[in-house]
């Protein structure tokens, strides 16, 4: 019967008891939206990451293809588009994207009888600390008969 009574009291909530409630939702979604932002940040991260990996992937992929497949084989690190960076030129064609910055070493190679070592360094434009390095070596395969 006490319950009935209560339920039918119109007393409502105090001031405080509303202040308190308020405070506590606003703690809440601050942490429930400080969390959602550091998934966005790191989801962010581990995406540029794939794509610098999978560029690094394509661009040593593309060298060693020609190194092996062709015999001609010129790479080079040049302002071939003449956009004032630097561009990864394998037999006088472009395979460097323009979404990120390289720099290759050496910056100049031809097909050699001595190993190849290159190394090729990518980041992206707009946040220059995330960073891929790749080295590579390639070496030409002889026979004796040659």
């Amino acid at each position: 019967m006490d319950m009935i009574k209560s339920l039918k009291s119109e007393r409502g909530i105090s001031l405080i008891e509303l202040l308190a409630a308020l405070t506590i939702i606003g703690i809440v979604l601050v942490l429930l939206s400080s969390i959602f932002l550091s998934g966005l940040r790191i989801h962010k991260n581990i995406t540029t990451q794939n794509l610098l990996q999978s560029e690094a992937n394509y661009i040593t992929s593309a060298i060693s293809k020609t190194y092996y497949s062709n015999h001609n084989f010129e790479l080079s690190f040049e302002d071939k588009n003449g956009d004032g960076e630097n561009d990864i030129v394998l037999n006088d064609r472009i395979i460097s994207n323009d979404m990120f910055l390289y720099s290759l070493s050496p910056t100049y190679a031809t097909r050699s009888a001595s190993p190849l070592t290159v190394t090729i360094s990518i980041q992206e434009k707009s946040n220059p600390g995330n960073q891929v390095t790749v080295e590579t070596m390639l070496r030409s395969i002889t026979s004796s008969g040659e």
